[in-house]
Parts: C-alpha cells; sequence; structure tokens
C-alpha cells in the first residue's frame, strides 16, 4: 500500500471507470464518460503515490472531486472521502512544522549571524570595525 487513502482512492478509480464506460455506450454520453475515465486514470496514479507526494496533488484532486460530485453525484460523496483525509493530513504537518521551527535553538541562531557576518567580513564587504559593532549588537540580543 503506496498511502493510508490507498484504498479510498482506488475504489474511486474502480467506480469511475465503470461509470465512465457505461456513459460511453451512447454518443451523447461519450461527453461525460470519457473525462471520468480520464479522472478514475487519475485516482489510480494517486493510489501510488507516497503520502507526501500526494499533498502535492490537494489541489488537482479537489477539481476532479468536484467534477465527480457535478457528473456523478453519489459517487461523488466517495470521491470526496480521500481528499478530506489529505486535508487533515495537511493540517497535522503545518502544526508539526510550526512547532519544529519555534524549539530552534537561539545560541544556534546567534552563531548562523555571527558566521554570515564573517563571511561578509571575508569577502570585503564589511570592515572590522563593521563586524565587531553587528557581533557586538548580535550577543546582547
Amino acid at each position: 500500500m503506496a498511502n493510508k487513502n490507498y484504498t479510498w482512492l482506488m475504489l474511486v478509480a474502480i467506480l469511475g471507470y465503470i461509470i465512465g464506460v457505461i456513459a460511453c455506450v451512447t454518443v451523447i454520453g461519450l461527453i461525460i464518460g470519457i473525462p471520468m475515465i480520464i479522472g478514475a486514470n487519475r485516482y489510480a496514479y494517486w493510489a501510488k503515490m507516497s503520502d507526501e507526494a500526494l499533498q502535492n496533488e490537494a489541489q488537482s484532486m479537489f477539481g476532479w472531486t468536484i467534477f465527480f460530485c457535478i457528473f456523478a453525484f453519489p459517487f461523488g460523496l466517495v470521491a470526496l472521502i480521500p481528499y478530506l483525509n489529505l486535508d487533515a493530513d495537511k493540517i497535522d504537518t503545518v502544526e508539526n512544522v510550526k512547532y519544529t521551527v519555534s524549539k530552534k535553538d537561539p545560541m544556534q541562531e546567534k552563531i548562523d549571524k555571527i558566521e554570515k557576518l564573517a563571511a561578509l567580513k571575508e569577502k570585503g564587504l564589511i570592515d572590522e570595525d563593521d563586524f565587531k559593532v553587528a557581533k557586538a549588537k548580535i550577543l546582547s540580543e
């Protein structure tokens, strides 16, 4: 299993293929049937992706979910489930990133700033006096 939404994504893909093929029986049905098969193919492709890669496809998945909700209403609700699961994953990821960033060591930040100043001094962009003043300011923060 490639990701935690694998089962839902494959279910949407299989139902999409079935509905798409049935719709293609009539000439007018081709207008909806062919995009339905294309959308089903996308869901089968997403089922094989990792959770991290799937996050990047959220906008595309939302578009296909809306398509399925409009043109195959009850089926579209099933297509909504993996998207909603994906959205919950995004919220968790953003919270984890905020927590990780907020735990950065203040002393390490000062060291990083001083190293950047030293690099500027080595390149000749600032002189020794400017370096000392900036370093004292950073250390006093």
